[in-house]
């Protein structure tokens, strides 16, 4: 399995407390080809691997609809529970037997039929914990250390789990899952002093756009972000407004149709700021477009991160290794309306720079 620098956090926070980060390599967009068990008789599409270890938060219980089903699987001190999802290359009967190479300790946990007849399989093994596995949590919980910063305090702690995808040729895809501790979490904390250490800091916004368009496929608006560039001073603890550039919705109303409306699922801008030469990973912002018959209105989630020299390839001039700068932007994310009458709309694109200590 491979790891290396080039690895980017992707977080989300359910309502009820669970936080989930997916780690992803630059270069890693999709899972690789399934590999081939069992004689030819079976596809290994990927392995889910929970890597429990001491110290970590423990999940909330979910309330299940009525006839659902859920499997409660003790797991050791010291083991791996390990689900493996193969899909049959041929239809067959639905006892088809386990491939040799996850026997015998795998069993069969689900199995459903695919259309074409050929059946889905999950299995479930218990191993024990080795040095390599070891070495990821080690990596992943104290080295690499994503963590979430809660804006506001929760009643309870949090359920935090990281998930990474590795590659081997004798694994395949491999999905690792790592519960995390509190060293995942920031909880809000009364405001630091700033200090009288200015850091010069060199901010580019680039320029970008994307259309949208309606569900019979005809584009009905654009969305560009001006890009600009500016130099400031940090101060530590300090939080700084920096504009990034203007975001304007521009709308072709011939396009529209009055009356109908109609919901878009997230479409994505690029456009990662670029701070002293570095920028955040997988950064593309998030906007959710909708029609009321009358105005489309946009969305745009504000994104965050934390650029650490230690899990950058480029380190930062200026910026020591126990040090970080959060940014966010856009603050407080944007929303715009145009239609007919009003075919444009604008906002300020700004992003907030925090320097301070990990």
């Amino acid at each position: 399995m491979t790891r290396g620098p080039g690895t980017g956090a992707k977080i989300s926070v359910h309502a009820s407390g669970q936080i989930h980060m997916r780690l992803e390599a630059r270069d890693l967009q999709r899972l690789a080809a399934p590999l081939v068990l069992g004689g030819g008789r079976w596809l290994h599409a990927f392995e889910l691997r929970f890597l429990l270890s001491p110290e970590t938060y423990v999940p909330y219980p979910e309330k299940m609809k009525a006839k659902q089903r859920a499997f409660l699987i003790d797991v050791p001190d010291q083991h791996v529970l390990l689900l493996n999802l193969l899909v049959a290359t041929a239809a067959s009967a639905v006892d088809e037997p386990l491939p040799s190479e996850l026997l015998p300790a795998a069993q069969p946990l689900w199995r459903v039929l695919l259309r074409d007849g050929r059946p889905v399989l999950l299995t479930g093994r218990i191993v024990p914990m080795d040095q390599q596995n070891q070495d990821e949590i080690a990596f992943i919980r104290h080295e690499l250390n994503p963590r979430a910063t809660l804006s506001e305090a929760l009643k309870k702690a949090p359920y935090v789990e990281v998930q990474r995808i590795v590659w081997s040729p004798e694994g395949g895809n491999v999905i690792l899952v790592v519960p995390m501790g509190k060293e995942a979490v920031r909880e809000p904390s009364l405001s630091l002093p700033a200090v009288d250490d200015l850091r010069e800091v060199s901010v580019t916004g680039p320029g970008s756009s994307i259309k949208i368009a309606a569900p019979d496929g005809s584009i009905v608006a654009s969305i560009s972000l001006s890009g600009c560039s500016t130099k400031l001073c940090l101060r530590k603890n300090e939080s700084v407004r920096v504009p990034l550039g203007v975001l304007t919705l521009s709308v072709y109303c011939s396009k529209l149709i009055s009356g109908k409306k109609f919901s878009k699922a997230a479409e994505h801008l690029s456009g990662a700021p670029t701070i002293n030469g570095v920028q955040p990973k997988n950064w593309e912002y998030r906007i959710y477009a909708s029609f009321d018959g009358g105005s489309l209105t946009i969305q745009v989630c504000p994104l965050s991160s934390a650029l650490r020299n230690a899990n950058l390839a480029q380190p930062m001039v200026g910026v020591t290794a126990s040090e970080e700068i959060v940014i966010v932007a856009p603050i407080g994310g944007i929303v715009l309306s145009a239609g007919i009458g009003a075919a444009e709309s604008t906002a300020s694109f700004d992003m907030a720079l925090l320097l301070r200590e990990q």
